[in-house]
């Protein structure tokens, strides 16, 4: 049997001035220069001030989905599940327009802290026909009485190449309110800058 700092069966990078010890230590090290990055200026890693100071973003369209009333899974191992029917709507913005239609679904996991993850995947049907396979993943969390629940998604796309491939160089911010009354969702997206 090996001893600790029999270093033979490492890879080459591990070898000769390390052994299994140092290298338990390695995470620790991690941490120590994400803490002094944390600290130092931002020009040290590249970045100005201007680029850390807050993000931007640029409008992109707008939607309006009709659900389906919700499909109780129930408790599971994650969490109590349901399952939403999309019943289609439509979206709009300066750049993009046209339908959802009927077919996708949205999952929602209510968590034993009190939040809930939603996964939402359905199509957008541009008004020129491209078809744009969409992933909406969030978090709502309850923020108290009488004020309005923290509902923020990311959103990915995958349009075909051409026209709306810009949908697909980009990260997304979309901001939701749903109705439960009217049982339609409205949904912003943004890109983020």
């Amino acid at each position: 049997m090996a001893d600790e700092t029999d270093t033979g069966e490492l890879p080459e990078f591990l070898s000769d001035q390390h052994n299994r010890r140092s290298v338990m230590t390695v995470p620790a090290k991690v941490a120590t220069i994400a803490v002094a990055a944390s600290i130092l200026p931002k020009e040290v890693f590249g970045m100005s001030q201007d680029e850390t100071a807050a993000f931007q973003s640029e409008f992109v369209f707008e939607a309006s989905i009709k659900r389906a009333d919700a499909m109780n899974v129930g408790p599971s191992k994650f969490g109590s599940r349901r399952v939403v029917d999309l019943l289609g709507g439509s979206f709009q913005g300066p750049n993009i327009k046209g339908e959802i239609p009927p077919g996708g679904t949205s999952v929602y996991v209510d968590r034993p802290d009190g939040a809930t993850v939603v996964n939402a995947q359905y199509v957008l049907k541009t008004d020129d026909g491209a078809i744009i396979y969409t992933l909406n993943e969030g978090l709502i969390v309850p923020m108290g009485e009488g004020k309005p629940p923290y509902i923020r998604t990311t959103a990915s796309f995958e349009a075909p190449i051409g026209k709306y491939d810009w949908l697909n160089k980009a990260l997304y911010l979309g901001l939701a309110h749903p109705n439960p009354v009217a049982q339609t969702s409205h949904l912003r997206i943004y890109k983020i800058l």
